[in-house]
């Protein structure tokens, strides 16, 4: 222990520490500010999470829509095709009144589909109507063989028996509507216009046909191998803008009249190779062909009238070698333009040497070349329209 008793330490007076706030501006500020801040950022939060909310709602409500849409959209598609399945059954029905209402349903449903942006239905129907055109013709017929017989015994107070006998129906009403309704379909400004598709009539049965005012402007336009019958085959008018258009091996047997006079042809090819003309009057007045190429080859012009009058030739290649003229009156009288058309009776520079034939009588004007109303020369030193 030590001697000394330690004497504790006197305090240090401690003097008050001056505020760095004396008038409470930071409490005030702190009470008056931290509260509205507060409620800003609690309403924020809110906002944030009521959008949130919407959005999920929305992309949900949207995602359900889809759903419910596509489920529509397959329900009515599938319906449509039903529709397809159940008209072409009634294409094929003996009874002429169901098929002819078969036309009606098979046209609305095309333009059902069309409606829909769905071309490529749509060409479906086209095809059904083409193939139906395309069937063999069998026209009317007593022949015994054909016939369809049937017995009824009739149950009265002297029973009896009795035996009809039914023949085949042509099929010409139905033949008829359907072309009706193509033609209808590819005049110009129609609500549902079928121009853009394409036709193939090939080997097609057509009877007393008016395609007047007609625009083909599909791919490809067929009428090779067709049969033209009846009184009267009218293309008059009609323009055909398809890549290729041909009447190849048609055969134009209406009685009084196979028309084209108007048509324009624009495509690259139009063929008429080796088609038959046996109409009394076979008529391309004002026709114009300006196509790349157009060929008559091996044609035959039988009918009493042939009249290309007025016609106008600006083509790359048009050619009539090989074709048959022998009906009374062919004329290719007044052309509009006349560039290079090949005749057998006149060749040009690029042509083999050889004998040439005669130009037939009955071909007009018999001062060969045609003489265009006005005009130049074309690549063969010839006179050429300058319209």
């Amino acid at each position: 222990m030590s001697l000394h008793a330690q004497v504790p330490t006197p305090a240090t007076p401690t003097s008050p520490v001056e505020s760095t706030d004396p008038a409470g501006i930071g409490v005030w500020l702190l009470d008056n500010l931290t509260q509205p801040a507060a409620t800003v950022i609690a309403s924020l939060g809110i906002i944030v999470a009521a959008l949130i909310t919407f959005a999920i709602g929305y992309l949900s409500r949207r995602q359900l829509d889809r759903h419910h849409k596509a489920t529509h959209t397959l329900a009515d598609t599938q319906a449509l095709r039903d529709r397809f399945t159940t008209i072409t059954g009634q294409l094929a029905d003996p009874a002429p009144a169901i098929r002819t209402a078969a036309v009606s349903a098979l046209e609305a449903l095309a333009d059902d589909w069309l409606d829909r942006d769905k071309p490529r239905e749509t060409q479906a129907c086209i095809n059904v109507f083409c193939d139906y055109l395309r069937t063999p013709y069998k026209p009317p017929t007593r022949n015994p063989h054909l016939r369809k017989q049937t017995r009824r015994t009739h149950r009265t107070k002297f029973d009896y028996t009795d035996t009809t006998h039914e023949y085949p129906h042509d099929d010409l009403d139905t033949r008829h509507a359907i072309v009706r309704t193509i033609a209808a379909h590819l005049q110009k400004g129609h609500v549902h216009g079928w121009s853009a598709f394409d036709f193939d009539l090939t080997g097609a049965y057509l009877h007393e046909v008016n395609f007047s005012g007609a625009t083909f402007s599909g791919q490809d336009t067929s009428f090779e191998g067709a049969t033209f019958s009846g009184a009267y085959a009218t293309f008059v008018l009609s323009t055909f803008n398809s890549v290729r258009t041909t009447f190849r091996g048609a055969t134009f047997g209406s009685e009084y009249s196979t028309l084209f006079s108007g048509a324009t042809f624009n495509g690259r090819h139009t063929l008429f190779d080796r088609a038959t003309f046996g109409s009394e009057l076979t008529g391309f007045l004002f026709a114009t062909f300006s196509g790349r190429d157009t060929s008559f080859e091996g044609a035959t012009f039988s009918g009493q009238d042939t009249l290309f009058e007025c016609a106008t030739f600006r083509g790359k290649n048009t050619s009539f070698e090989d074709a048959t003229f022998s009906g009374k009156n062919i004329t290719f009288e007044n052309p509009k333009k006349w560039v290079n058309v090949l005749v057998d009776w006149e060749r040009g520079p690029e042509s083999a040497f050889g004998p040439l034939p005669p130009q037939p009588e009955s071909v007009r004007p018999h001062e060969w070349p045609p003489v265009p109303e006005s005009g130049g020369l074309d690549r063969w030193g010839r006179i050429e329209s300058l319209d």
